[in-house]
């Protein structure tokens, strides 16, 4: 939607002076009210109006602003036309940080679509095997990710449990003792369907998996051995939350049996995902395996299996945890901020009533607000007024899509609240709210004369009695005045 910007002069400023000392401004109709002082701030609502008109939304176009580098967001609102890479961004788990490699995979890949590039892209799978590794962060999760670009260290061993003989085939064989706890309810109900499901190869010890894996490549070569064995580190089984069920050979032909086809139906609800299945080797790293089945959850699982996915996949579309850029308020505001000149902007009222101070619409689209301390009246039109004084305009508000913002900072400092900022968040410090004055002020002005209110809050625009201030939201704590001709 493009929206009417006003540029507002000198002229227009001294004429506002006056109607602050009585006269009661017109209703606002611009949809952008600004001063000569907005010049860069006017370009940026510009370029978020572009945006808008490719289908990306404020909340959306702030995280772009604050994610891409000063050169990416240069070329991306230089465009008289969406790029192909915006697409990527698009995507609540699309990464900023791996831009560059998105339009490299693009490149190699056009007839791919975005959810198909960013996802292989966030899985390391533009990048050869067993390059650029690291290590998993958390190795004692049940969500760890164990494959050929995160490992385990030698000498990680997970908390076990000692199988029983009834459901594994090997002496001494160990599980975590959620993922035991899992596979045996799960045999139990393979049991009355006819079906009997057992381990033959649970928990594997960093040195068992390097024996092996060198046994493998000295029969098979490296190349054939990596295909179906994970070098030390790098094996699931030492997670102790993976099973290699009745079978451990591709000579079997498992995956043709009714038990097989059990578990495909039915492992999920336990927990349990095929973890590497047929048609997906590329993105996994081995040959399909019938019989290796990894405890991750329930939830997990059954989203696997509903949408077709590997691990590697489901973790790729995982959206980050939002970044709360205004922490320790009431209520969560951080959808409604906007970036502009390298600060935040705020919806005045919203801010207000989320730090504790209260705060009321003018008929006029002005705003008042009320703290223990102090009583502000804001206005596009008009010069702030202070305790029922004028001060000189700073030019910090600014009026846009129908509500007044304003600095973050600049609104905290007017009425003393202590924050701290680092980098883009600014986290409030504890502080005098205003909750018990005006509970204590809403119980008596309930029932408070015009007089009383007059008396009070004195003011030059003509209110009624009734609903001068009233609860909102949480009547013990937020107190809006509202203001009416």
């Amino acid at each position: 939607m493009k929206h009417k910007i006003v540029i507002k002069g000198i002229a227009a400023v001294l004429c506002a002076a006056c109607c602050s000392f009585g006269v009661a401004a017109q209703p606002i109709q611009e949809d952008v009210i600004l001063y000569p002082e907005h010049e860069q701030i006017r370009q940026e609502i510009q370029q978020l109006e572009q945006l808008e008109q490719w289908g990306v939304q404020q909340q959306e176009a702030t995280r772009l602003h604050l994610q891409l580098s000063e050169k990416q967001w240069g070329s991306l609102v230089q465009n008289t036309a969406p790029p192909v890479w915006l697409s990527f961004l698009q995507l609540p788990y699309g990464k900023s940080e791996l831009l560059e490699r998105y339009i490299q995979q693009w490149e190699q890949t056009p007839e791919w679509t975005a959810e198909e590039i960013v996802t292989w892209v966030n899985a390391n799978l533009d990048l050869p095997f067993y390059e650029q590794t690291v290590m998993a962060e958390n190795p004692n999760s049940l969500t760890v990710l164990v494959n050929k670009y995160s490992a385990l260290g030698a000498e990680f061993e997970p908390e076990l449990v000692k199988m029983d003989a009834a459901y594994t085939t090997v002496p001494n064989a160990k599980m975590q003792p959620v993922a035991y706890e899992a596979f045996v309810k799960m045999a139990e109900a393979a049991s009355q369907d006819g079906f009997r499901l057992y381990s033959v190869s649970a928990y594997r010890s960093y040195q068992t998996q390097k024996r092996l894996y060198q046994t493998y490549v000295a029969t098979d070569g490296l190349e054939l051995a990596e295909s179906y064995s994970a070098r030390p580190g790098y094996s699931e089984h030492q997670t102790g939350l993976s099973v290699d069920i009745n079978t451990a050979d591709f000579y079997s032909n498992f995956q043709n049996t009714d038990t097989y086809r059990w578990l495909r139906e039915n492992s999920w609800k336990y927990g349990f995902i095929l973890r590497y299945p047929e048609g997906k080797e590329r993105i996994t790293g081995y040959q399909f395996e019938p019989w290796h089945y990894r405890y991750v959850g329930v939830e997990i699982a059954q989203t696997c299996e509903e949408q077709g996915l590997t691990y590697e996949e489901y973790l790729a579309r995982q959206v980050p945890p939002q970044t709360d850029f205004l922490q320790n308020t009431s209520t969560p505001i951080s959808g409604q901020l906007l970036w502009l000149d390298h600060q935040w902007y705020a919806p005045c009222v919203m801010l207000a009533r989320s730090v504790g101070i209260a705060a009321g619409v003018r008929s006029d689209g002005g705003v008042l607000l009320f703290s223990e301390n102090q009583r502000v009246e804001l206005h596009p039109y008009l010069l702030p007024v202070v305790d029922g004084v004028p001060y000189p305009r700073k030019h910090t508000e600014l009026w846009y899509q129908g509500e007044l913002y304003v600095p973050v900072t600049d609104f905290l400092k007017q009425f003393e609240i202590p924050y701290q900022q680092v980098d883009n968040i600014i986290y409030i410090q504890e502080h005098q709210s205003t909750n018990e004055i005006l509970t204590s002020l809403y119980h008596y002005l309930k029932n408070a004369s015009i007089e009383e209110l007059m008396a009070l809050f004195p003011t030059q625009i003509p209110i009624s009695s009734e609903s001068w201030i009233a609860p909102v939201f949480d009547p013990v704590k937020w107190l809006s005045a509202k203001l009416y001709d």
